[in-house]
């Protein structure tokens, strides 16, 4: 069947993967290869290797130590996917340098194939480093981003005080303070876990059902944590089915779902409205999570809060800071999500608002077959709390 048909049979592209170049060859001949020096190592694949690019009814979460190949399948993989002429693809990585290397041999790999097939049409590929990505998009100048290096050097000196009585680390704060204060996403990836009952609009039957089926806890007077299942209840659009499983009587059930309706309504309204996440749900964070103490967690905080007063205060921004305007363009509508395939490579030095940033550029926020993200744990250069664990969050959530 042509593109042209297949692009007009759905409302949205749907990805297929074509042929690809690569030679399959047995482990033993890969070694080979390397210890004589092949020149073109780059088209050949082991069976497992060629697999992977081979996945196009799911999402790809692939992890391996340095050498083992994630970025020659990424590789091949948007070959493969450059046949879907009319698709919008892209690429990003954390630091300019891997971005450049893998464009670069992404342009030579087509390159060579077009001297066989000149006249063939290949899908348009954008690549990217992730900071300079948000930069271009935003308007902001490099100057003003902050790192480790200038958050010791600048805000550190500045606001020595704050650090006068905690024996801790700086790099260990700002990990706490990147990976999850700013960058983290929340148990169950809804970021703002944590809702307020000032107003008095909320029936206190609905707080008691959330509270005695376990959905919420009080974390103090008229403020409440999503908790355990509330994934089955904020994250999706059942709460209807769940509460008349529950609940008996018609005009009580009415209530209570209008007034959980109102509740993730407020939720997503405020998710990136704050630069921090909330201080209730980073203390009330398990062992797993965070390794500091309910003090020590404290102290980051204020830390934290002292931090992005400063930061607004000089005009100046961090990466979550530009992750998180982008978030709230999208929403705006002022930036379009236009993507039809994304590809993360190094993903593990992304923080979770990096992540879901990347997640809401593709188009059809529906169809989650189409992402794929490569890394591995141990080549970490920049402090986050990353796990692949975590990454499928998001797609158990949708069902995938």
């Amino acid at each position: 069947i042509h593109f042209a048909e297949f692009e007009a049979s759905y409302a949205t592209l749907n990805i297929v993967i074509d042929h690809t170049r690569a030679y399959q060859v047995e482990d033993h001949d890969l070694a080979r290869m390397a210890e004589e020096g092949v020149k073109d190592w780059q088209y050949y694949l082991n069976s497992e290797q060629y697999n992977c690019v081979q996945i196009h009814d799911r999402p790809v979460f692939l992890s391996g130590g340095a050498g083992t190949g994630k970025s020659t399948i990424g590789l091949h993989k948007l070959f493969a996917l450059s046949k879907n002429k009319d698709a919008k693809l892209a690429y990003f990585t954390y630091t300019k340098t891997l971005k450049t290397d893998f464009e670069k041999m992404y342009n030579v790999y087509q390159t060579d194939y077009r001297k066989s097939s000149p006249n063939e049409l290949a899908a348009k590929v954008d690549f990217h480093s992730f900071t300079e990505f948000c930069i271009s998009k935003i308007g902001v100048k490099f100057k003003d981003l902050i790192d480790f290096t200038k958050f010791e050097s600048e805000f550190s000196v500045v606001n020595w005080p704050l650090f006068h009585n905690i024996h801790i680390h700086k790099v260990d704060i700002w990990q706490e303070i990147r990976g999850l204060i700013k960058g983290f996403m929340g148990r169950y990836w809804l970021r703002n876990e944590v809702f307020n009952n000032l107003s008095k609009k909320l029936k206190q039957e609905t707080l008691e059902f959330l509270i005695q089926h376990k959905f919420i806890e009080q974390a103090e007077k008229d403020y409440y944590l999503v908790i355990k299942n509330s994934q089955s209840l904020f994250n999706e659009k059942n709460e209807d089915i769940i509460v008349n499983l529950l609940v008996g009587e018609e005009v009580r059930r009415d209530i209570i779902i209008a007034d959980i309706r109102t509740i993730k309504s407020k939720m997503q309204e405020k998710q990136f409205r704050s630069p921090l996440i909330a201080k209730e749900l980073y203390l009330s964070l398990g062992d797993d999570d965070c390794v500091f103490n309910q003090e020590e967690r404290s102290l980051i905080y204020h830390i934290a809060e002292k931090y992005q007063e400063w930061l607004e205060k000089e005009h100046k921004f961090d990466e979550n800071d530009l992750a998180r305007n982008m978030l709230v363009m999208i929403k705006q509508n002022k930036i379009k999500a236009s993507y039809d395939y994304v590809m993360v490579d190094e993903v593990q030095d992304l923080t979770e608002l990096q992540i879901y940033l990347l997640l809401s550029l593709k188009h059809d926020n529906g169809h989650f077959n189409d992402f794929f993200f490569s890394g591995d744990i141990h080549q970490m250069i920049n402090p986050t709390y990353f796990s692949f664990s975590r990454l499928r969050m998001p797609f158990h959530y949708q069902h995938v």
